[in-house]
């Protein structure tokens, strides 16, 4: 029997070589040579090693922690020791203050070990929500992850799919295919590191800042672009032209992304005017607030740019959608505002408005701020003048713009004290990086 035992070294080949497909991405993700494995030989029964690799290594220079399922193992099947592995990660990662990505990607619990693997999931839970608001955790769903481990994946704070990934719950069978980065496998580590750089390390770290911006001094008319695609006004923003949007496929009426912004990485959540009227939707809203606490949770500070007609549509949850977004503003403690366009009702109030919590609050010269929808406004106020006119049509219209050019008005609206100041189009961009300084 001793002639037929392993050495070290044609163990540890094998290892290497039946998780090459886990390495690549490994070694793709990290600064070369710089990936340092934890626990290589843990293994669950007969077998010589686990379905999950563990280690950390650097991103840019900085420490990232990480565990990928490995399927070329038993289809990565989650077991007792798969589950310390993780645990024993996290001890690691949060003892550093460093991010942990998980990349899921398993056939899910090895049933064989009974009740042992569903307590180790729980153990995962657990160090999951430890690590909540304390360091980033990202979700890679790049295969298979269902039932508790599609759970463990819901936890984190992100979530990248690549054209593999495949999120459901066996009870209903059902995928869920909603993630804040959806890309290909071959792109998924070019993903995974610029998402990473604009993290921070730890809530205690801060935003992360890089050098002083000159793009910050290059003249934008924000006017020009508040009828059309918000993209294309974060783009313009941005100090790269280069912003990292998330969840696309959710609310397409609400936008979300991370960028650089004046040399710092400032959180954006704009309404999209080009659909739905950038309404405030349940999906939107509740898409807003998971960002909002996100941002805040790292100190991330958030830029709202407002421009929508209100609230629109209906959902059981809707009010719930609603509240977590006022709670969302109301814990941000860097939020800086611009209205930009039309702001009606409530939604005005919701999205990042001074008396929910914005630390400033900016208007364009020619924004639209009113209670009602300015149509319905005059309606519900002049019925009896338009029931009167000789020319109903003509008389609604001059109603319409006296309301727009006084109660509605940035002006009127200032003087109450819930708008700091009435900008130009050419002028907001300047002032709102002046804010953000201010709150640096």
């Amino acid at each position: 029997m001793a002639q037929n035992k392993k050495t070290s070294a044609e163990l540890r080949e094998e290892v290497k070589a039946s998780s090459a497909d886990a390495r690549v991405l490994l070694s793709s993700l990290f600064d070369e040579g710089t990936f340092l494995e934890f626990g290589t030989y843990v293994k669950y029964g007969e077998g010589n090693f686990e379905g999950v690799i563990t280690g950390c290594g650097a991103v840019d220079g900085r420490p990232v922690y990480a565990f990928v399922q490995d399927k070329s193992v038993e289809k990565a099947a989650f077991t007792s020791a798969h589950g310390k592995k993780i645990c024993s990660l996290y001890d690691s990662a949060l003892k550093a203050g460093a991010p942990v990505v998980g990349v899921f990607s398993g056939a899910g619990a090895k049933v064989s070990e009974g009740i042992d693997c569903l307590s180790a999931y729980g153990s995962v839970m657990s160090k999951i929500s430890e690590a909540k608001a304390l360091i980033p955790q990202i979700a890679v769903i790049n295969g298979a992850c269902g039932g508790a481990s599609a759970v463990l994946s819901e936890m984190f704070d992100l979530t990248v799919s690549t054209e593999n990934g495949d999120r459901y719950l066996i009870a209903n069978g059902v995928s869920y295919a909603n993630a804040d980065i959806n890309t290909t496998e071959s792109e998924l580590a070019y993903e995974l590191r610029r998402l990473l750089s604009l993290l921070p390390s730890n809530c205690e770290e801060g935003t992360v800042v890089g050098d002083d911006c000159e793009t910050i001094n290059e003249p934008l008319d924000v006017t020009a672009y508040v009828d059309g695609d918000v993209k294309d006004l974060i783009s313009a923003l941005s100090d790269d032209r280069a912003p990292l949007y998330l969840s696309e496929k959710l609310a397409p009426e609400a936008v979300t992304a991370l960028m650089t912004f004046n040399g710092r990485v400032v959180g954006v959540a704009a309404n999209q005017p080009t659909e739905n009227g950038g309404a405030l939707t349940c999906a939107a809203a509740k898409k807003t607030a998971r960002f909002v606490n996100f941002c805040s949770d790292y100190d991330i500070p958030v830029v709202t740019l407002v421009n929508t007609v209100g609230f629109k549509g209906s959902c059981k949850n809707y009010l719930s959608a609603l509240s977590e977004l006022a709670f969302a503003y109301n814990n941000c403690e860097t939020a800086v505002t611009a209205i930009i366009g039309n702001a009606f009702g409530s939604a005005y109030t919701l999205m990042g408005s001074k008396s929910i919590g914005a630390s400033f609050v900016f208007a364009l010269d020619n924004a639209v701020i009113s209670v009602l929808d300015p149509d319905t406004a005059v309606e519900f106020l002049c019925d009896s003048e338009l029931k009167e006119a000789a020319d109903p049509n003509a008389s609604r219209a001059s109603l319409k713009n006296e309301w727009i050019s006084g109660p509605a008005s940035p002006l009127t609206n200032a003087r109450s004290g819930d708008i700091d100041d009435i900008v130009s189009g050419s002028e907001l961009k300047q002032r709102m990086a002046s804010a953000l300084e201010f709150l640096a």
